[in-house]
């Protein structure tokens, strides 16, 4: 007889611990920020931004059925929701028709408009909101940024994203991005470095 292998089997602990009720409250770090429960809206895109392939100025201009949906998820509960992909760059794989999009020469009072009732919707029922921001080069954030060049390039559009959205209501962004590339191979201290010198500056702009 074959013994039945159990390669999932849970690891030994010496205390069990009784997680807290996802219903109950938590601060979030320097933030501040309390969300009323542990409920949280993960990023997916949503696909129903405004597209036009003739006009890519008014394309990325959310709708009323993403305001719609997030007021409705807010509604629902969730204690904190992010945005699907908010695009950063027109030239990137996931500029995708119906993604949202932030971009100093896409700007109209429309778009600000369209923002701002996200976050007044999503608010509404006490749900602290997100924006996922996708600085996309290549694919995602800093994957083609091997050079200091590329790399400023990139972070100058993540820090105009997260102003952008800080002033239409929003509470936070998060960065999605792949691991910064040094000499062609992935460099986890760079992707730190990245990261923290991309926090100091949004700082700077916002406080």
């Amino acid at each position: 007889m074959v013994q039945q292998q159990h390669p999932h089997r849970r690891y030994d602990i010496k205390k069990t611990v009784i997680p807290k009720a996802l219903k109950e409250p938590i601060t979030l770090g320097k933030s501040n920020l309390t969300s009323k429960n542990r409920f949280f809206k993960s990023p997916m895109s949503e696909y129903t931004a405004h597209f036009d392939p003739s006009d890519l100025k008014s394309t990325g201009i959310p709708t009323k059925e993403i305001i719609n949906a997030y007021e409705k998820w807010a509604y629902g509960g969730f204690g904190i929701m992010s945005t699907g992909a908010v695009i950063l760059d027109q030239t990137g794989l996931n500029f995708l028709p119906g993604n949202m999009l932030i971009g100093e020469e896409e700007d109209s009072q429309e778009r600000r408009d369209g923002f701002e009732a996200i976050a007044k919707a999503s608010k509404r029922f006490g749900s602290i909101i997100l924006v996922q921001a996708t600085n996309i080069e290549d694919q995602m954030a800093f994957f083609k940024a091997q050079t200091d060049e590329e790399r400023e390039k990139a972070m100058a559009k993540t820090r105009y994203a997260t102003k952008y959205v800080y002033d239409r209501g929003f509470d936070g962004i998060i960065l999605q991005l792949l691991p910064a590339a040094n000499e062609g191979k992935t460099d986890m201290d760079l992707t730190e470095k990245v990261i923290e010198e991309m926090a100091k500056l949004v700082r700077l702009d916002l406080f």
